[in-house]
């Protein structure tokens, strides 16, 4: 089985559509993405639609989690800056986003959902 593992793309479209480029032509067997989505400067809801469109399996990193747990005023400046320019339909995508997953060969196992 051929994994590819992508993460902290913090925003940045343009280097997800090189690395989506990249897999096609190497067609790994699952993409794991080990989160911190879209927290940064650049294009936090592009991202987003992009990642959600990919299905990609995806835990939730730290920054995924502030962006969806922490009042804006007691967030670090990359995520307060990113929760305003994302949508409802971002939030909810990266709230359900599980904080860890077993990958074992050929299957992935997801905790239960417990909302933390």
């Amino acid at each position: 089985m051929r994994i590819a593992v992508v993460a902290d793309i913090h925003g940045n479209h343009g280097a997800l559509e090189a690395v989506v480029a990249d897999l096609r032509e190497v067609s790994p067997d699952l993409v794991l993405n080990l989160g911190d989505c879209l927290s940064g400067p650049l294009e936090p809801a592009k991202t987003a639609d992009l990642l959600i469109d990919l299905g990609w399996t995806t835990i939730r990193g730290n920054h995924d989690r502030e962006l969806t747990q922490t009042p804006p005023d007691r967030m670090g400046a990359s995520d307060r800056g990113t929760v305003g320019r994302i949508g409802e339909r971002h939030r909810a995508w990266l709230a359900s986003l599980p904080p860890t997953l077993t990958v074992r060969a050929g299957s992935i196992s997801l905790p239960r959902h417990t909302g933390k």
